[in-house]
């Protein structure tokens, strides 16, 4: 099976976190292209305070005031280039035993839980999102909006979501 895999990362205000976060992305050999999204961050984020891992693509949203994560997850998803996403927050990271070609090969939606820089993560097919319509927009702040695509997606896939 041939597939690109993209990590996604999107954040407003949280350079110091995404930073980190983007160093160990780019020691891992497992993704095609970090897409990194500043939602209209008051400080820009800018492309040298990343690593110089020619895999990342820092995308800027200009005119936001407020974060709205849903919206600047579907928007990340919609210019992502892989057919395999991987949602990694900016205070989010995998661990070296992290194997994404083991996950897709048992799953097509894998749903991370927990704590230690895994709750919130996923890893899916692109056409899994895009069946259930992405994450729901109209979801404000924080919270639920991963319990709400999951829900979905188990009314879709049902045993097809870890």
């Amino acid at each position: 099976m041939s597939f690109r895999i993209s990590v996604l990362t999107v954040c407003m205000n949280r350079q110091l976190h995404l930073r980190q976060t983007a160093k160990y992305i780019a020691a891992s050999s497992q993704h095609d292209e970090h897409l990194i999204l500043d939602w209209s961050s008051s400080e820009p984020l800018r492309r040298s305070e990343l690593p110089p891992d020619p895999r990342i693509k820092l995308h800027r949203v200009e005119g936001e005031s407020e974060w709205n994560l849903c919206r600047a997850y579907n928007f990340a998803v919609l210019i992502a280039s892989g057919s395999i996403l991987l949602k990694l927050d900016a205070d989010c990271w995998i661990s070296p035993s992290f194997s994404i070609e083991s996950l897709i090969h048992k799953s097509s939606v894998w749903l991370g839980s927990g704590s230690g820089g895994t709750a919130g993560q996923w890893l899916m097919e692109r056409d899994a999102f895009d069946a259930v319509g992405g994450f729901n927009e109209r979801m404000i702040g924080w919270g639920f909006d991963d319990k709400d695509l999951r829900a979905r997606l188990v009314l879709q896939f049902g045993e097809r979501v870890k």
